[in-house]
């Protein structure tokens, strides 16, 4: 970056930056080429900012996350002898994935967690979504689902036991 060699040189527009005169205390300050003053913060933008960046590839994403609920978990609960469980819960409206994280319940240790897309757990609008990981040793487990999509994340469900025998 070249610093700024005269008080005038930064009063018209370029490439990267818009005219400070005309900009300079609005919205749209944030592309200004001369940094706020200390304390002073722009999280926003502004609209030209964001058309500068859209016309660069840069696409827009929600900020504001649409209000997700939380996954009610069916299976598996209790006692089972199978080593490969199937995982299943509720769908959750709007949500186009779902994070599934199994612990170890004596270590806390992680077993497994991941995203997982709506068309990998067989989720449909309404239905059950249903989810095989990698198979489990012996022992007691617990597991939990937090729902998300482009918007952002849900709460946890409740962890629901299990042990394997």
């Amino acid at each position: 970056m070249v610093p700024i060699q005269s008080s005038t040189n930064y009063l018209s527009s370029s490439l990267s930056h818009i005219h400070l005169g005309t900009y300079q205390n609005t919205i749209n300050a944030m592309m200004a080429p001369v940094a706020p003053l200390p304390g002073r913060r722009n999280h926003n933008p502004g609209p030209i900012a964001l058309a500068m960046l859209q016309d660069i590839g840069w696409a827009q994403v929600p900020t504001t996350p649409t209000t997700l609920g939380t996954a009610t978990l069916t299976a598996p609960m209790g006692t089972i002898t199978t080593r490969t469980p199937q995982y299943n819960w509720s769908t959750v409206s709007s949500a186009t994935k779902y994070y599934l994280q199994i612990l170890n319940a004596t270590s806390g240790a992680v077993t497994f967690q991941s995203w997982i897309t709506n068309t990998a757990a067989g989720c449909a609008s309404g239905t059950v979504c249903r989810y095989t990981p990698p198979s489990l040793a012996a022992g007691n487990y617990k597991w939990r689902i937090i729902a998300g999509n482009t918007a952002g994340n849900g709460p946890s469900s409740a962890y629901v036991n299990f042990t394997v025998r």
